[in-house]
């Protein structure tokens, strides 16, 4: 999961936004994502900058639900060339007098975008396995 643990916002504090990223160290083929907060999240957002420097969108959820968090499988499989670089951006409001902070808790917070691959390396996806 690509996310951001650095997550400390204050007291009253309204569209709060944090931001986490990782490189992908190998050609790989995004098959669905996962966001995942908790419940003072409002909004996620996260796209792919690829070494050539194009940007692709991966999710924009712009109204946070923590009862409502499926996986999005992409209708086409998505090829991420090695060193592309992964940006969540997350974004919460604190109404309670107390500051969020990051914490497994659903009284906590958190921002993780988890993503289901295969390492194009392996070839995973040139013949698929049928099971009868």
């Amino acid at each position: 999961g690509t996310g951001s643990r650095k997550l400390t916002s204050a007291q009253g504090a309204k569209h709060y936004k944090i931001e986490g990223s990782q490189h992908i160290t190998g050609n790989v083929t995004s098959l669905s994502i996962t966001p995942h907060m908790h419940e003072r999240g409002t909004r996620m957002v996260a796209w792919a900058e690829l070494p050539s420097g194009e940007r692709r969108n991966l999710i924009d959820v712009p109204r946070w639900d923590f009862q409502w968090q499926p996986s999005y499988r992409f209708k086409e499989p998505m090829r991420l060339p090695k060193h592309t670089k992964i940006i969540v951006e997350g974004y919460f409001d604190n109404p309670t007098s107390k500051p969020i902070t990051w914490g497994e808790s659903t009284t906590d917070e958190m921002c993780v975008l988890f993503s289901a691959y295969t390492n194009d390396d392996e070839h995973l996806l040139d013949d698929p396995v049928i099971i009868r």
